[in-house]
Formats: C-alpha cells, sequence, structure tokens
C-alpha cells in the first residue's frame, strides 16, 4: 500500500513538488478533487509507474520520484525496476492504449478479457500447481538474472553516451549506440587503457581540433589557363611583315575584300564537287577549265597566303577572348574556400573585370593591326611596332595570385579535414573507453553470460511447465464471457442497449449499434465503455482472487457524462469495491476488496456522491486531498480544506480562498489561482441568484446591482472579454488588477449582507 508521494519532478504540472510535512498520508481508501488542468491525470499516471512493466513515456525521462510503501521502502525511477507492486489505472492513457473507435479501420476492436468460468476440479488444481512452480522458478531466474539486468541497461546508456558523443563532435544521426558496438567489438583482446588520453592539456587540445568549425571545398586547380598574347603578338609581328608578290591579279576580287572572300568559298564548293559541277550555280554559264585554272592559281599565290594567315590569326585572337570571357574562376563562390582565405578571392574577384578589359583591349589592338595590313598594306610590309604590354602581365599576374589563394585554401581544408578527422578518432576512442572502463562494462558483461547460461536451463523447464498451464487454461477461457461482462456494463452505465459488444471470428470484442459497427460515438459514450472495459478487467481479478493485490486508481470516470450517469457511476464503485466476508473476524463488516482505492476528479457533484458515500468517503480509513495548481508549471497536494468536508461545498470553499487572500494582504504567491477562484464564485453566484439568467456572468452582475448604479465595477472590465472559465488563468493582467477584482466580490457581496455573514459564519470567521 502507497503511504505518500515524497517528491516529484518534471512530470507535467509536478515539476518540482515536495511533499509538506503537514500532508496527511494514504490510506486505505483515498479521494481527490481538483479542477481540470491541475495534475489529477499525472498523479494517476505517476502511481501507474510502480508497476515496473508500464513504460515511462519519453517525454518523462527526465522524471524523477519518490513513492513511501507502507512498509517504509521507497519506490524511485532509478529502483522501480525492482518494484513488485501491482497497479491498475484508469485514465486518459486507459483510453487511448485500450480502446479505439475508428470505424473507417481494422483497429476498433476492445483487447478480449478471458476469464476462468465454472468448477473444474483436478484442472484448476494442476494450474494452481503449476503457477506455483513457475512462481519459484520465475524468482529464482529474477534472482541471477539481476546480472542480466544490469547489463542490458548499457543499450539505453549507449544510446545516450552516442547522443552526448554525437553533439559534442556534431556527428549528427550517423552517430549511433551501433557505433559503440563496432569500437567495442573491435577492441576484443585489447586494454581499454590504451586508449585512454591521460595528459589533460592534450586531450583539450584532441577536443577543440575535433570540434572546431570550417568550411569550403577544395578546388580542382589543374586546367589552370594562360595568356597566350606573346605567341599571338610573334605571329602578328611575323604576317604584318611579309610583302607578297604580286601575280595574275585579279583586279576586282583583289580590290573587294567580300568579294575575295565569296569566290574563294565558292570555289571550295567546286573542288569538293568535281567533275559533277559543269555550270556555275548563281549565273548558269559554263565554267570554263581555263577560268578555273586562273582563280586556282591566284588564290595559292603569296597574297592569298598572307590573307588566310589574317583570318586563322583573327580566329586565334577572338578564341584567347572568349577563353577568358568564359573563365569560370572568376565567377566562384567565396563560400567555396577555407574561411581565412575568403577575403583575399572576394578582393582578386573584384579585380577580375578590369584586368580582363584591359587584356581583351589589348588583343582587339593585334586585330585592327591585321585589318589594316588587309585592307591597306597586303603587298607592303609593316611593323607592328610599339605595344604597351602591361595588360597581358597583369592578366598573367592576376591568373598566378588567383591560383595562389586557391592553392592555400586547398591546402587549409584538406590539412585540417584529416586533423579534424584523426582528432574526432582519438576522441571518441578515449570517451568510448573511459566509460566502459568507469561502468566495469568488461567485468558486468562475464557476470551477465555467466547468468545467461543459468537463466537459459530454467527457462527451459518453465517454457515447457508454461505450455502445460496454457493448454489448461485454454479449456476455462471464454472470451463469450468476456462480452457478456462488457455488455452488462454498458447497460448500467449508459441504461440503454442500442450499444452492443459482439466477437468476431477472431475472437475480439467488436463494438456494434443496431447491428452495425458503432461510429460518431459522443465523448460520454467513450467514457462509459472504456471504463466498463476497465471493470470488467478488475472483476477478471476480483472473481480469480487478485484483486486484493492490486492498488487501483481511477481518474474522473464521469467525464462527459450527466448527472444521471454520474450517480450511476457512484454507485457502481460503491458497490463493487466492497464486500462482506472478507474479514473472517468481522464477516458482516463491508471491506474493501483491492489492496488500495484512488478515486479522483474535477467534478464537485461527482465528489459529492462519493463523500458522502457509507463505505467511501464517510467510512473510517478514507483520506481526502484537494490538487490545485500555485503557477503555471507547479501544483500541489493539499489536505482537503474543512470548507469543502464541513459543508461538502465547492461554493463555500471557493469564498474561504478569497476570503484568505484579502484577510492575508492579497499575498503574490496566491495570486496566480485568484482569477479562475473568483470567476467559478461568481458564476456560482449569480446562477443561484438568478438561474433562469443563462447569459453572461457581467450581465448577471448588473442585473443584480440594478441598472441605477453610477459606477462600474472593475470586475465589469476584467472579465468583458471571456466567456469561458478557463481562459481567465491565461489573462497575466488580470493577475496584476486582482486585488481590485476581489474588492470588487466584497462590493457585489455587500448588497446581500446576510449572505455575506453567514458566507463568513460558514467558514469559522
Amino acid at each position: 500500500m502507497i503511504k505518500c508521494i515524497n517528491k516529484i519532478k518534471n512530470l507535467g504540472v509536478f515539476s518540482n513538488y515536495t511533499r509538506n510535512s503537514e500532508l496527511k498520508d494514504f490510506d486505505e481508501k483515498n479521494i481527490i478533487y481538483g479542477w481540470n488542468y491541475s495534475g489529477k491525470t499525472t498523479i494517476s499516471r505517476l502511481i501507474s509507474y510502480l508497476d515496473k512493466d508500464i513504460l515511462i513515456d519519453d517525454d518523462y525521462k527526465n522524471l524523477d520520484f519518490e513513492i513511501e510503501m507502507a512498509d517504509s521502502t521507497k519506490i524511485t525511477n532509478l529502483n522501480r525496476s525492482e518494484s513488485s507492486v501491482h497497479v491498475k489505472v484508469f485514465n486518459s492513457d486507459f483510453i487511448k492504449n485500450n480502446l479505439h473507435f475508428d470505424s473507417e479501420s481494422e483497429e476498433h476492436r476492445i483487447t478480449g478479457i478471458k476469464f476462468a468460468v465454472g468448477d473444474t476440479g483436478n484442472i484448476l488444481e494442476n494450474i494452481a500447481n503449476l503457477e506455483k512452480y513457475i512462481d519459484k522458478a520465475n524468482i529464482v531466474i529474477s534472482h541471477i538474472s539481476e546480472p542480466i539486468r544490469i547489463f542490458n541497461s548499457f543499450d539505453s546508456k549507449f544510446t545516450a553516451e552516442a547522443r552526448s558523443l554525437s553533439e559534442i563532435l556534431s556527428l549528427g544521426r550517423n552517430f549511433t549506440k551501433r557505433n559503440i558496438y563496432d569500437y567495442i567489438s573491435s577492441w576484443i583482446g585489447k586494454d581499454l587503457n590504451d586508449f585512454i588520453i591521460t595528459d589533460e592539456t592534450n586531450l583539450q587540445k584532441i577536443k577543440t581540433d575535433a570540434t572546431s568549425q570550417n568550411t569550403g571545398t577544395i578546388i580542382n586547380t589543374t586546367s589552370i589557363p594562360h595568356t597566350s598574347f606573346e605567341d599571338l603578338k610573334g605571329k602578328v609581328a611575323n604576317v604584318l611583315n611579309k610583302q607578297p608578290k604580286q601575280t595574275n591579279d585579279e583586279e576586282l576580287l583583289s580590290s573587294d575584300n567580300d568579294l575575295y572572300n565569296w569566290v574563294k568559298e565558292g570555289l571550295g564548293l567546286y573542288k569538293k564537287k568535281g567533275q559533277n559541277w559543269k555550270k556555275c550555280a548563281f549565273c548558269g554559264s559554263v565554267l570554263h577549265t581555263e577560268r578555273l585554272q586562273k582563280l586556282n592559281v591566284y588564290y595559292s599565290n603569296e597574297a592569298a597566303k598572307v590573307k588566310t594567315e589574317i583570318e586563322n590569326l583573327r580566329t586565334e585572337i577572338n578564341t584567347e577572348i572568349r577563353k577568358f570571357e568564359n573563365f569560370d574562376w572568376s565567377i566562384k563562390s567565396e563560400n567555396d574556400l577555407a574561411n581565412s582565405m575568403k577575403t583575399s578571392y572576394v578582393q582578386k574577384k573584384q579585380e577580375y573585370t578590369s584586368v580582363f578589359n584591359e587584356y581583351k583591349t589589348l588583343l582587339i589592338i593585334l586585330q585592327e593591326k591585321l585589318d589594316k595590313k588587309l585592307n591597306e598594306a597586303l603587298f607592303l610590309p609593316m611593323e607592328i611596332g610599339e605595344l604597351n604590354n602591361s595588360a597581358d602581365t597583369k592578366m598573367a599576374d592576376w591568373i598566378k595570385s588567383v591560383k595562389d589563394v586557391f592553392d592555400q585554401s586547398n591546402g587549409i581544408i584538406s590539412e585540417f579535414e584529416k586533423k579534424q578527422e584523426e582528432s574526432k578518432e582519438q576522441y571518441k576512442k578515449h570517451y568510448i573507453a573511459s566509460f566502459l572502463i568507469s561502468e566495469k562494462y568488461r567485468e558486468l558483461k562475464q557476470k551477465k553470460e555467466l547468468a545467461e547460461n543459468r537463466v537459459s536451463a530454467i527457462r527451459s523447464i518453465v517454457s515447457q511447465k508454461e505450455q502445460e498451464q496454457k493448454e489448461l487454461r485454454n479449456r476455462l477461457d471464454s472470451v463469450d464471457k468476456g462480452k457478456d461482462e462488457l455488455n452488462k456494463f454498458i447497460k448500467i452505465f449508459l441504461n440503454r442497449e442500442d450499444l452492443i459488444i459482439e466477437v468476431t471470428e477472431d475472437k475480439y470484442f467488436v463494438l456494434n449499434r443496431n447491428g452495425k459497427i458503432a461510429t460518431h460515438l459522443s465523448d460520454g459514450e467513450k467514457t462509459a465503455i472504456a471504463f466498463s472495459h476497465f471493470m470488467v478487467m478488475l472483476k477478471s481479478l476480483k472473481d480469480e482472487g487478485k484483486l486484493k493485490d492490486y492498488i487501483v486508481f481511477i481518474d474522473d470516470p464521469i467525464s462527459s457524462l450527466d448527472a444521471n450517469h454520474i450517480a450511476q457511476v457512484y454507485s457502481l464503485i460503491n458497490s463493487f469495491f466492497f464486500e462482506k466476508g472478507l474479514d473472517t473476524s468481522q464477516p458482516e463488516k463491508n471491506c474493501l476488496c483491492s489492496q488500495q482505492l484512488f478515486i479522483s476528479t474535477h467534478n464537485f457533484e461527482f465528489y459529492s456522491f462519493i463523500n458522502k458515500a457509507t463505505l467511501l468517503g464517510k467510512n473510517k480509513h478514507c483520506t481526502q486531498f484537494l490538487i490545485t495548481k500555485i503557477n503555471e508549471n507547479n501544483s500541489i497536494i493539499k489536505n482537503m480544506p474543512n470548507s469543502i468536508l464541513k459543508y461538502n461545498s465547492e461554493y463555500v470553499y471557493l469564498f474561504s480562498q478569497i476570503e484568505s487572500f484579502k484577510n492575508d494582504g492579497y499575498p503574490e504567491e496566491k495570486a496566480y489561482i485568484m482569477p479562475n477562484v473568483v470567476r467559478r464564485f461568481l458564476e456560482i453566484y449569480t446562477l443561484m441568484k438568478l438561474p433562469g439568467d443563462i447569459g453572461e456572468i457581467d450581465n448577471r452582475i448588473k442585473t443584480l446591482l440594478g441598472k441605477d448604479k453610477l459606477f462600474e465595477l472593475k470586475i465589469l472590465h476584467n472579465f468583458s472579454h471571456f466567456t469561458s472559465f478557463d481562459r481567465v488563468t491565461k489573462h497575466s493582467e488580470l493577475i496584476l488588477r486582482i486585488k481590485d477584482v476581489v474588492d470588487d466580490v466584497y462590493t457585489i457581496l455587500q448588497t446581500d449582507s446576510s449572505h455575506l455573514e453567514s458566507l463568513r459564519e460558514g467558514i469559522g470567521y
């Protein structure tokens, strides 16, 4: 049985809860009341974690708790794997994990609950004997399996260590626990100390080298262009100096360069066509052999050769210009370079346009000189003259300097990557080896392997016994019985018969309404079906005599149900959990048939039912608690206030909170909850005074005060933008004005002085 919860950290609204010394211990029966989102479901979830078979949600991986049991043992997040506590919890998690109402999928089934039925004589005796044998064997297995459990914890530890190492070295998702296992495999037979870096200064340097940041990529510099100006200049000078002889002159062709090129091209076409081409394709005249021979002589003379050489040189010069127009190095991004070389490259890149334009201009001068030779001095020698070669020098120097920048960048990147990879590898080995040594991995592995051999032998026998037991139980199981029980509970809760559970061929349950799979169930129906399923599970344990070994926690079983259904749920709980004859010394006494019972709710009407119940709230061995928020991230568990216990009234309790807040001088630490308290109090008060007015609260306040009042209360301004109770708690500005709001409450109550005095008497003021 649970005695108390000593601490809770990092679990929902219980971010840092420590038990108050004045808080009562839990008893056999426990009633917990609190508003929505105050933390009731969170407490039920925590209690479920006492059962070691319940997995803790990943969202609560940093959960830290301590729960003290009646025998003074303490169960924590660290030793819960050793817990022998059995717990059954009904809450929103139970509904999510057990029921699916999606009629569009195959997941609309409820897990079948099987029961042993009837008096089966020797079969039951054999099952019991087998159960005892298996239990004893499992105890032995559990005892000798401790080294296995300890060693298996390395799997989760490796996950955490891999994540930590990955974050340190920025390895991303490529480094996982699998990589750690790979290192361990490669180190078989090796001393782990060989991988430890003992010098702290050296270790820090290796870590720094491994985690340094660098950008850029290796740039290929093998195809480096170079300027051809000097070569072109020499060729141009040679052509300009030539003086071909004038022979067999064709005056018309010699005087018009366009005609010269046109006829030359046509002569080439004729040669390709050969004897098949007898006439001029332009005028249709016969092509005479004498004319063709004369043209061949003309185009093969020295002047023709000089012209051809000039055209070829112009083409070479144009190729040189295009080579630097399409120079891809000039459009590289600085992000391709190492950090330290980016500025140098940007500077060189900015120079390129100017350098290229000067070089292009120099090349065009060569072309112009060729044009002059061709058009004005073909048969006369020409000097190339003085040329300013600085543009060629600038271009050559620019190419060399930008190559140097790329070479330096490549060297930095290449060396950096190599050095960083080496440092990362050293650090990984040091980190993993240090962890393995500190955690005594190899020693624990040896113990684990010895334990596995022993466990394997015992489990082989247990497996045989379990198979025998399974075969016997199959003769007792009845899915149809489970269906009947579930339908019985649903009928009690909903007081209707249109929603029925049927059994499928594969022995699973299916929800049907009037012969069809039920869809569009209300929240109230879902709650009733889920709770019915839970009660069938408890009844199974009860019938087997095992419920007395379980702690039962029921969290808000009446969510979305109306008053009639609430009463039915209360009545069922009150009757189900209490039986006569359990105490042989007092056979007429109604005793709790579970080890311990917790019931939590946000519904005050349901709380009132169980508080007044003879076997629950009013009976001894029942303790009541209130869960309330103290700020956005923290809730506390308190003893149930006398204003609720004495009067069984939420209204009186709310007034006690307002009165205490006012009398204590409006303390800041209590201001967080007061907007909620005031709003709820005024909702009840105004509806009590004006039950027929279902409008907004501010309108009811105005009606009660009368339209002839010359002032408007600040409370009207503060609540004017709220249409729901829960939204008030999210309005931080209201908290800052809560003193004025509370004072306005008393302004309203002073119009009904006898009621105010009665409230004060009710809380013992």
